[in-house]
């Protein structure tokens, strides 16, 4: 959850010292990867591999206001969230994002550097966003 939301802010962070305006809703990776993309330094600029780009776009998908957009649109669907518990009608119970959120395999694989990556990723971003934009 604390992930998903170092890259909301990196987003907003971007936004600012661009003088762009935010925007209203939750999903905003691909508009930060947009504006890297476009940097003035674009040659120094260190985009993550399609597996970074893909968790963080998965962490998200599972932002609660996300999560309750979706359900809006289809009541009957299932939305993990990182944040609470949701309810599976097809299984009849109560699932939590402790245990049974779909990520949680690969966070726990020691092999993969998923993780790793998207965390060097952030910090990257941290120490050189205020140059790239």
């Amino acid at each position: 959850m604390l992930l998903q939301m170092v890259f909301e802010k990196l987003t907003k962070l971007a936004l600012n010292l661009g003088r762009r305006p935010f925007p209203r809703e939750h999903k905003c990776v691909e508009l930060l990867i947009g504006i890297l993309k476009h940097s003035p330094r674009r040659a120094s600029v260190y985009l993550p591999n399609r597996e970074v780009l893909n968790f963080v776009l998965e962490l998200e998908d599972l932002n609660p206001s996300v999560a309750k957009s979706k359900r809006e649109q289809d009541p009957s669907g299932v939305f993990p969230q990182l944040e609470y518990p949701w309810e599976d009608l097809a299984q009849g119970r109560v699932m939590s994002p402790a245990t049974d959120l779909s990520i949680l395999s690969r966070l726990r694989d020691p092999d993969d550097q998923t993780l790793i990556r998207t965390i060097k990723f952030a910090q990257y971003l941290l120490k050189e966003l205020p140059n790239l934009v």
